[in-house]
């Protein structure tokens, strides 16, 4: 099911780019998979359902807690065999979620938490690979792309030098691992992960031409759905 609720995230993200803003040029961040509008939408009816109880969720769960233990960073994460995986999974949805109670609480030691578990990682982290790194990639593209760009775009604290860092990470070790610069994402569910993937990188290191080949493969690889 999270792997389901990420690749419809995305791939819808990508219909959207892809038929609606054919001619983009340039990026706003926050932005995929919650744009300003989205989440001033959320805050304002944090009182009301169904917002009530899924901020309540968000708020509950582990990873959104200030006492959040982060579990890497680590040089290398691989997928089939899985090595470290596990951490990048977990302080991924640290990242993503911390943010989110930055943005809805206005406490910015939410932000500056997800922060420095991001660019922890982006220090760190040389190698995404294994079998199926796209996959994991794609499986959590909304949480390491989302938080990041929520954080760029809404927090004080971030930096340019911070934004550098992380795009180092997301086009030198996450980028190659997509598998979206080869032409060829997969099929089915593995392609729709590379591309989920792709898209939230592109968009967060201002890469119009990275964009636009992945909405090309998008509207052009069998696993859309949309080539018969």
């Amino acid at each position: 099911m999270q792997r389901l609720n990420s690749v419809l995230t995305l791939a819808t993200a990508l219909i959207l780019l892809a038929f609606g803003l054919p001619q983009a040029r340039a990026f706003t961040h926050p932005s995929i998979p919650n744009s300003l509008e989205d989440l001033d939408t959320i805050k304002a009816n944090l009182n009301r359902e169904p917002w009530k109880s899924g901020y309540a969720k968000l708020a509950a769960d582990g990873h959104s807690l200030l006492t959040y233990t982060m579990q890497g960073p680590f040089a290398s994460v691989t997928r089939n065999p899985d090595s470290n995986l596990g951490a990048w999974n977990n302080d991924m949805t640290a990242v993503y979620n911390l943010a989110h109670m930055w943005y809805f609480t206005g406490n910015s030691a939410y932000a500056q938490k997800a922060r420095d578990i991001l660019i922890a990682w982006a220090n760190t982290q040389t190698n995404m690979g294994g079998n199926q790194a796209g996959l994991a990639l794609g499986d959590y593209a909304y949480r390491f792309g989302g938080g990041a760009s929520i954080l760029r775009g809404t927090w004080p604290g971030w930096t340019p030098a911070d934004t550098a860092k992380v795009k180092n990470l997301f086009l030198n070790v996450y980028w190659p691992a997509t598998a979206n610069a080869y032409n060829v994402p997969g099929t089915f569910n593995k392609g729709l992960l590379n591309m989920s993937a792709g898209i939230a990188i592109a968009v967060f290191c201002d890469d119009t031409a990275k964009f636009n080949h992945v909405v090309d493969l998008y509207r052009t690889n069998p696993a859309s759905g949309l080539v018969r």
